[in-house]
This record gives C-alpha cells, structure tokens and sequence, in this order.
C-alpha cells in the first residue's frame, strides 16, 4: 500500500484527462511473462506454483506474480479481472480493462532511459535528472496540486498530484519502445521512489477522470502487496 508519513489516506484524483502511455500498453517489444509465484490465493507469500503463465494481453488469473524482465524485480498479487502486464527492462504495465469488475486503468512502473527537459521554446531530450523529485518539482509544463512524502513497498519517496494546462499533448520521458506522454489538460499521480538507488516511477489512473474514484481502490489492492527485490 502506498503510505503517506503523515496519512495513511490517499489523495483523491482530482478532476482532468487522464493520462496517455502512447502504445506502450500496445506494444509486443521483448516483453517477458511474469513468473507465477502462487495461482490460489492474492497474497506475497504463498508457495510458488507450476501454473503456466499466460501471453501478453490474456487475462491474469487471480495470485502472485513476479516480473521476469524488469529492472527492479517486482512481487504483485492480482484479483478478477486484470490483464498479463508488458515486462519490459525500463517498464512494466499492468492494464485492467474496463468490464463488470471495474473501469479501465493502468499501473506503471517506470525506469526512464531519458527525459524531456522544458526549454523556453521547446523540449530537449536529455539523460534522466540525478533527482526526479526536483526535476518534476521544477518543470515548468507540470502544475503541482500536492506532494507528500510517501511509502510504497517498503521504499520511501514522494508523491505528486501533477495536473497541465498545456494546449496539447506533451512527452515526459523515453522507455524503450516509446514516449510517456501527459495529455492535453491532463491529471496524473506520480510516486517517485529510492530503490536499491535506483529511482523508480510508479504511475496509475484511468482512461476518465469520472472513471478514477472505482479504479483507485483497485489500484490500492494490488499496490499493497508490493514488494521490491528477489
């Protein structure tokens, strides 16, 4: 679960359009099937299970699962209703598509190879800032409705509520196979945090910001049973 050290209460996503992974959800790429760690019960530690994995895109049966590619290993339990995730080196993205158990929505996790800097003019693709929460903090495209400090997985970092008033769409950062992008007028929640000294980027919301107060505490569950490392 993601805590603040202030509250255990979460921010409420205000009002705005959600945000955009430009085909990143889409995209085949080299991704990896997560490892099935235990099919029976949504818990971090149940004994591991023979159960095949399915493909890209095939729903997730309820359990435990661990990332295969990614660059921080990633343990995640699932209920109903969610999809086989990309597991990409610099991403991993589980999707929930919209359907009698919720709405749409997304939870990403992010290690940016490169990101866009704010010019005065434009923006200029760049290697990754020494600190994000600075970099997020100062970029002038970005409005910050509120940060807090926050734990996630038992690492520590910040978390921002980040809204634009842009007049279209515009990148943040480079993966592998394509740009994050923040859309027009768009809302997002962003969790930036130390681990192993790496600086990892978790992001999630939905495809409507109407749609966003269902998905959240869909978002919550799986986000709880996070854990960081072999």
């Amino acid at each position: 679960m993601i805590k603040t050290r202030r509250t255990l209460r979460l921010l409420v996503f205000p009002l705005g359009t959600a945000l955009l992974i430009s085909s990143v959800l889409a995209c085949g790429g080299d991704d990896e099937t997560p490892e099935a760690t235990d099919r029976a019960s949504p818990t971090v530690d149940e004994a591991t299970s023979s159960a095949s994995p399915p493909t890209v895109g095939e729903a997730l049966s309820p359990g435990t699962y661990r990332t295969q590619s990614f660059g921080i290993p990633v343990t995640f339990a699932v209920g109903e209703g969610w999809k086989k995730p990309v597991d990409n080196p610099d991403f991993f993205v589980l999707e929930h598509p919209p359907s009698a158990d919720g709405p749409f929505g997304f939870i990403g996790f992010h290690l940016p190879r490169e990101t866009y800097n704010p010019t005065q003019s434009n923006l200029e693709l760049g290697p990754p800032p020494s600190d994000f929460v600075e970099w997020i903090t100062n970029h002038r495209l970005l409005q910050i409705v509120e940060s807090q400090p926050v734990t996630l997985g038992g690492a520590e970092g910040t978390q921002f509520e980040i809204t634009t008033d842009t007049v279209s769409d515009f990148p943040l950062f480079k993966l592998s196979d394509d740009d994050f992008e923040l859309r027009f007028r768009g809302h997002i929640r962003m969790v930036v945090l130390d681990v192993a000294g790496s600086q990892l980027l978790v992001t999630y919301g939905s495809d409507l910001p109407t749609n966003f107060d269902n998905f959240e505490p869909m978002a919550e569950t799986v986000l709880a049973t996070v854990e960081f490392g072999e």
